[in-house]
């Protein structure tokens, strides 16, 4: 079942499917804001964290929560080791931390009950920065316990476009009434983990473990690469209640695909558990940017499935 309703302003979207209840704001970044389920003994479980102080959404993209949408590139951009930029053909060229999308405009292109479909409205920052012409669209289906997105880009042009892209997961940690951060892990079947320098560079991480508790402060901001499988799982200590993340059809995707770990503070009610496309800052490293020939339809599919 889907409904609209107006809140601070925006005309927000609803959406009830089975136990799950999707609230959203297409026009706003594509801004996938809460999941959350209804438990049969009436009480509620987020899945996607949204915080309840939120008094204004005309800058969702300083807000801690939903799932912002990292379009062109996921990440910091760099240009002779300054963050902010990107060069293409010997130009070089602004781009702001994960791009222009998620503080964007979006024209909703359709709502249905299991969903929908928001186009990007470049702006001018947008233009200049990223200056190619293209359809980027973004498209969420919702299930009773799988929620799938996919990003398509369709280059109208006339040279080879890159791109990058990637989610920002906004996962609710804990969950459980009573639970700490320590009562839940992450597992990344990655051969290698990098960190992202502040100079761009990415600089590898030589002891890791690819099933690491939340509680362990070295985690967050970690970039985990050359994926055996392409499904990363967010569960309790003892493997239940398990989330679980997907490329695709969930086999190991390409080499430099990540899935990035996150989380602002100890307390932060949240923990990011995020796929990109490809390590950031790939343009200049040389890791995870593809390339999409004039005419064609590049794509970038995830699902978040509970079990």
């Amino acid at each position: 079942m889907h409904s609209t309703f107006t809140h601070l302003g925006a005309t927000l979207h609803k959406w009830t499917v089975g136990p799950s209840v999707y609230l959203a704001a297409p026009t706003l970044g594509a801004r996938l804001m809460n999941w959350h389920l209804n438990l049969p003994d009436g009480g509620v479980r987020d899945i996607i964290h949204w915080p309840e102080n939120v008094t204004d959404l005309t800058n969702l993209a300083g807000v801690r929560g939903g799932n912002p949408i990292l379009f062109p590139f996921a990440g910091r951009s760099h240009d002779g080791g300054e963050p902010g930029w990107w060069r293409f053909e010997d130009k070089r060229l602004p781009m702001p931390q994960h791009g222009f999308a998620r503080q964007g405009t979006f024209r909703l292109i359709e709502a249905q009950d299991d969903g929908f479909i928001a186009l990007f409205v470049p702006d001018e920052a947008a233009k200049t920065g990223y200056p190619f012409p293209y359809e980027f669209t973004v498209r969420y289906h919702f299930e009773e316990l799988v929620m799938r997105v996919e990003f398509r880009l369709h280059n109208l042009g006339r040279v080879p476009m890159p791109w990058s892209p990637g989610h920002h997961f906004y996962f609710q940690v804990p969950w459980q009434a009573g639970a700490t951060r320590s009562d839940y892990q992450v597992s990344i079947p990655a051969k290698t983990a990098w960190r992202h320098e502040a100079d761009g560079s990415l600089m590898e991480i030589n002891d890791f473990r690819t099933t690491e508790n939340l509680g362990v402060p070295e985690l967050s901001n970690r970039l985990h690469a050359d994926l055996t499988d392409g499904r990363a799982i967010l569960s309790a200590v003892d493997g239940s209640e398990r989330v679980i993340l997907s490329y695709g059809s969930g086999k190991a995707p390409s080499a430099d695909a990540c899935v990035v770990v996150w989380t602002e503070k100890d307390a932060s009610p949240f923990y990011c558990v995020e796929p990109w496309m490809g390590l950031p800052n790939g343009i200049a490293n040389g890791r995870g940017v593809k390339w999409i020939p004039a005419g064609k339809i590049g794509t970038f599919e995830v699902s978040v499935t509970l079990e």
